[in-house]
């Protein structure tokens, strides 16, 4: 339970509430950098960080406990940090967008920052046009129409724009769901920070490659004590619990699990039998239809045993760490949001959704061999 503090301040009553959605896998200097500009261009009265946790929307686990991301935003510069919702961190970047723009919808964030290649690209008025083009054919676009990936693909097309640029496509996506939940939010895009060698994919490469010297002027000097030692290669010493279940189990055993089929399941058979590791074994299974990042999410599901029927929407919004503005803010809409402030002792008393993560959180920290987590944070 929070206790109320005087931070000595008051908020306005309707305060500019910047919001930026993040997994910081692991945090970096164009991390601190956002933040930073963020809250120079806009001057906020709050600065809100939407966080993933110990898994990331790639189908990994994180090399930073959420506890140390959540240190690490209140560190340089956010004043409340939230946690992305469980089952939408962990699916691909529709899910993982719509979840997240829910989020910012329900804590009352009124300007969403981004980072992106082309940040001139008008994303909510192609978001708008996109949506309402299509809305009398298909209602709830954003959620059912399977064709949306390749809709996406021809208006980059138009603006000679690649669908492979990941943030940019991310932005986008934000865009439609705030179609979606009808939120009226300002969109600000901003470059990404330009600087030699610097992203959470090569950072992540170079701690497998044990390179730590090369990441010494990437990261922050905390970020660089939190680290997990070994992180990715633990997590990737996982492939012969994974490949066990494979081999002494058949289709049936896996029907129930979350976007499993058939081929997909004699897919990761075949390549289980031939595979002596985790990379090995995930390119063996890419194919043109099944993505590496596919291929990531899939491996997670079948490691975590995530069926069809677990994955379920949360309307709770869990509260990770606040510093004393944050926790002024929270005393004002507490009574309109269902905030979760510890969810050891809160588990039992709410859904499902919260008690698999609880779980998913203990076997992140046997794999990754951590104490657990703290869930909220006084700063």
């Amino acid at each position: 339970m929070i206790k109320k503090q005087d931070g000595g301040f008051s908020l306005p009553k309707s305060p500019r509430i910047v919001g930026i959605i993040a997994e910081y896998n692991p945090f970096h200097y164009g991390h601190a950098w956002q933040i930073k500009e963020a809250k120079k261009i806009l001057n906020p009265d709050l600065t809100i960080i939407i966080l993933g946790g110990n898994y990331t929307q790639r189908g990994e686990m994180s090399v930073l406990r959420r506890a140390d991301k959540v240190n690490l935003a209140l560190n340089f510069g956010a004043d409340l940090v939230v946690g992305i919702p469980f089952y939408n961190n962990i699916q691909a970047v529709k899910e993982f967008a719509l979840g997240s723009v829910k989020v910012a919808q329900q804590i009352g964030v009124t300007d969403l920052v981004f980072g992106t290649e082309i940040p001139e690209f008008h994303y909510q008025e192609q978001a708008h046009r996109y949506f309402v083009s299509n809305s009398a054919k298909h209602p709830k676009i954003f959620l059912k129409n399977a064709n949306f990936a390749s809709n996406i693909a021809q208006i980059f097309a138009k603006f000679d724009i690649s669908i492979n640029q990941s943030n940019h496509l991310l932005a986008l996506y934000y865009a439609i769901a705030a179609e979606e939940l009808n939120f009226k939010i300002n969109f600000v895009p901003l470059k990404r920070l330009s600087i030699s060698g610097i992203s959470s994919h090569k950072i992540r490469k170079l701690l497998k490659e044990n390179r730590y010297e090369d990441i010494v002027n990437l990261v922050p000097s905390e970020t660089l004590s939190a680290i997990i030692p070994n992180a990715v290669n633990k997590f990737e010493a996982t492939f012969k619990l994974v490949k066990s279940r494979l081999l002494l189990n058949d289709y049936n055993q896996f029907s129930s699990f979350f976007l499993f089929n058939q081929e997909l399941f004699y897919r990761f058979r075949r390549a289980a039998e031939v595979s002596n590791s985790y990379e090995e074994f995930i390119h063996i299974v890419k194919t043109k239809r099944y993505t590496l990042t596919r291929i990531k999410r899939n491996y997670l599901y079948l490691l975590l045993e995530i069926t069809k029927k677990e994955v379920m929407n949360s309307n709770s919004i869990e509260v990770w760490g606040f510093n004393k503005k944050g926790q002024k803010y929270l005393s004002t809409i507490k009574k309109e949001v269902n905030l979760i402030t510890n969810l050891q002792k809160s588990v039992y008393r709410y859904n499902k959704v919260l008690r698999d993560e609880y779980h998913f959180n203990q076997f992140y920290d046997y794999i990754m061999d951590t104490s657990p987590s703290k869930i909220v944070i006084k700063r």
